[in-house]
């Protein structure tokens, strides 16, 4: 019983570790493109300030 349950530990490990490996990536590039998007707004916000004063 215990054997079933520490080989079925593992394998979820295992599948968490090999996931997060693969979308990795795709996670970094989709943070980047939201804080380039939220710097946009803000400079955008920051040019419209200053042009109505």
């Amino acid at each position: 019983m215990t054997t079933i349950v520490v080989l079925g530990v593992i394998a979820v490990g295992l599948y968490v570790w090999v996931m997060r490996k693969k979308y990795a990536e795709s996670f970094k590039d989709e943070m980047a493109r939201t804080q380039a998007e939220r710097q946009a707004r803000r400079d955008e916000a920051e040019r419209l300030r200053n042009k109505d004063s």
